[in-house]
């Protein structure tokens, strides 16, 4: 599975949250963001930021050490690609 689009990451994102058995409530709580904004990521609304994204993973118990988030876009998608293993993190839906 090849994650191309804001749809696929929000889809990834609630799958992981499931498996841990989290609402979106105490994984927005975890992550220090609104329910609503895990609403939106999860069906795909958004595009949300790299900063976001780490946080999210970090509160479904992915390692990431949030102090050493990367400083360029490329080096960001490349440790997002080894947070999440065989997965490869494009861009959103926009022009597809």
């Amino acid at each position: 599975m090849r994650i191309r689009t804001r749809s696929e990451l929000g889809a990834l994102i609630r799958d992981r949250r499931n498996q841990r058995g989290l609402s979106q409530k105490e994984l927005a709580s975890a992550a220090g963001i609104s329910q609503h904004t895990v609403t939106d990521i999860e069906s795909g609304k958004v595009s949300p930021t790299i900063d976001v994204v780490l946080r999210c993973l970090t509160a479904l118990g992915v390692g990431i050490d949030i102090r050493e988030i990367p400083k360029s876009e490329g080096e960001a998608h490349k440790l997002l690609e080894s947070i999440i293993g065989a997965h490869t993190i494009g861009d959103d839906d926009s022009g597809r």
